[in-house]
């Protein structure tokens, strides 16, 4: 598998000479620099989180329509001979719906996970690019993750899935001690 990397797009801003100056000084009286590589870095990191989720959306609704399927081929309406289901089809039907909460669990910290808050306290303690970039590199390996568990959904045909988020969740919890203060004192 390749590895997942950003390209670097080059910003014709930047040698814009007096009009880059210019510019530069609205934002910076604004107190906002849209074209600083801090900036740059946590809109790359947003994108890239959206992307994530995007694809955990994808994966949710493939899980989904194989639970439907599965629903249909495996638990018929009861009749006076065999008003209750199957216990094994049942199980087998809660375990995709297990997964599906799972995998819009990870889906939802993903989106929701924490960035570094733009005040002059926390750029005291931490340089914000560095940071953004150790972020980035996180978001990246989960990333990877996604894809991997992308082949295996489609590997998997129309079996009961068996997919494990530890390396997933290790990767949120390292992504939360980056930003902890505290963690790198």
């Amino acid at each position: 598998m390749p590895e997942l990397t950003l390209r670097t797009v080059p910003n014709a801003i930047d040698e814009a000479g007096t009009v880059h100056a210019f510019i530069e000084n609205l934002f910076f009286g604004a107190g906002y620099n849209s074209y600083s590589l801090q900036n740059k870095l946590r809109a790359d990191d947003q994108l890239i989180r959206n992307e994530i989720c995007d694809w955990l959306l994808q994966v949710r609704k493939e899980v989904g329509a194989r639970e439907d399927t599965y629903r249909r081929e495996n638990l018929p309406e009861p009749t006076r001979e065999q008003p209750f289901p199957d216990r094994t089809a049942v199980a087998t039907a809660r375990r995709f719906e297990d997964l599906q909460r799972k995998i819009e669990a990870i889906e939802t910290a993903v989106r929701s996970a924490p960035v570094p808050v733009k005040d002059r306290t926390w750029q005291r303690h931490r340089s914000e690019g560095d940071t953004a970039s150790e972020l980035i590199n996180i978001d990246l390996a989960i990333a990877s993750q996604v894809v991997d568990i992308m082949r295996q959904v489609a590997d998997a045909g129309s079996d009961v899935l068996q997919l494990t988020f530890s390396a997933m969740e290790g990767l949120l919890r390292e992504r939360e001690s980056a930003l902890s203060v505290l963690s790198n004192a």
